[in-house]
């Protein structure tokens, strides 16, 4: 925005030179004349000036000694004052201004905040298909029938606030999803199972049935902590069962396999400092690319940065930029070292050990070789680590067992005795 306001208002590229510059520099930050880009040149200093500043100069200049000189002029007042006889120019400016001004009463785009469980496609797709959202004129749109529709379509959603800003269309919503899922598990009930073969170090439990004890072995899929809670009648007989979601602190040492495998001669790439450029338009539905020279890269890669075109935080345009850049690239050949060889293995081990870490595992021990080969290095070996039992299942449904003789209200209906 900042710097479409300097394109409009017009400002100057200038070279100041003379017997004291800085002094010029000072009296200019004093009376809060804004310079930018300023860099130091021969026998002075080079900066951007805007029009109006520029105007100002002059007593500082005759107070300081110094000279002006203007380099290149830029902005619309200049671009105004040379296309002046062009009548054409003008007429292309006022149907800019005409398509600004009839693409500012249409929402182009649509941000939601708040949302966690109901992704931001969803949530678009929804508003779209009850007409509301990207082209939409902003005259139709009734943002509280908008809030209430949503409320009623999506009863996890209790909160709802439709505001068009500009050409935004800003939904702000608040869920309970989360909770009613919760709630859920809770009712069906959840186990806590082992993801490994290993041995049980401790473990506390807070919810439900704990089913092994500090020291025993486990193997992959045991469960750990059961989510079925037996409820007992005063004869001390189980009477019926309660599902909950488990909750425990399970530690379980577990020794895991370890292995990787990479080529000893890679392709690397290296830049050659020859670069392509390519631009595109795109709106929605089409694309529009001009290659400002042609691509005959035969190794390459794209840097690629994708642009909407807006004025301010809420005055978007429906045209996104595409702007690419391609750098040649030359392949070449490398065979490792032993060195770089056991410094890329030592980097994947790193990179897999960090992986576990933020699954809660603690790396207690490490136990690698590394196997060299003309065409393939091989490492192999395992790691010894202290899981933090987090892996879950559905808890199995349990039927309560009636026992011969009785019925479910517990009166003997059994034969024996005498029956007068």
């Amino acid at each position: 925005m900042i710097r479409l306001m300097k394109f409009f208002n017009g400002y100057l590229h200038v070279h100041v030179t003379g017997y004291s510059p800085e002094r010029f520099l000072n009296l200019c930050s004093n009376r809060n004349i804004l310079l930018w880009d300023l860099l130091p040149s021969k026998n002075g200093y080079e900066f951007y000036i805007s029009i109006q500043a520029f105007r100002q100069l002059k007593p500082i200049l005759k107070k300081t000694g110094t000279k002006i000189h203007i380099i290149e002029k830029s902005g619309f007042p200049f671009m105004a004052f040379r296309y002046r006889k062009h009548k054409f120019f003008f007429v292309g400016i006022a149907a800019a201004l005409l398509l600004l001004f009839t693409m500012s009463r249409f929402i182009w785009n649509v941000q939601i905040d708040g949302n966690s469980y109901f992704s931001d496609q969803t949530l678009t797709k929804y508003l779209e298909e009850q007409g509301v959202g990207y082209g939409s004129r902003k005259k139709d749109l009734k943002c509280e029938e908008i809030e209430k529709q949503i409320r009623t379509d999506y009863p996890d959603i209790i909160w709802v606030s439709v505001n068009v800003k500009g050409t935004r269309l800003v939904v702000d919503i608040q869920e309970v999803a989360a909770e009613r899922e919760k709630d859920d598990e809770e009712a069906e009930g959840t186990d806590l199972v082992a993801q490994y073969d290993g041995t049980v170090t401790s473990i506390v439990t807070r919810a439900g049935t704990p089913c092994v004890k500090k020291g025993d072995q486990v193997k992959a899929g045991d469960v750990l902590v059961s989510g079925c809670l037996e409820i007992f009648n005063d004869a001390g007989e189980v009477s019926g069962y309660q599902y909950c979601s488990a909750d425990a602190d399970v530690y379980v040492e577990s020794s895991l396999p370890y292995e990787d495998k990479f080529p000893a001669v890679e392709t690397r790439y290296q830049e050659t400092g020859e670069t392509r450029y390519a631009l595109a338009f795109c709106t929605k539905k089409k694309r529009f690319e001009i290659a400002l020279r042609k691509n005959t890269f035969t190794d390459f890669e794209k840097l690629t940065k994708l642009e909407t075109i807006h004025f301010g935080e809420d005055f978007y345009l429906p045209i996104q930029l595409e702007w690419t850049k391609i750098n040649e690239l030359s392949p070449q050949k490398h065979t490792y070292t032993e060195e770089e060889a056991k410094q890329t293995a030592g980097r994947h081990l790193e990179l897999y050990c960090k992986k576990l870490t933020e699954k809660d595992f603690e790396i207690l021990e490490k136990s690698v070789k590394i196997n060299f080969d003309k065409s393939e290095i091989t490492v192999s070996g395992k790691l010894k680590v202290l899981e933090k039992a987090s892996k879950t299942q559905q808890t199995e449904k349990r039927k309560l067992e009636e026992k011969e003789g009785q019925e479910e209200n517990g009166i003997d209906t059994g034969t024996n005795g005498n029956s007068n």
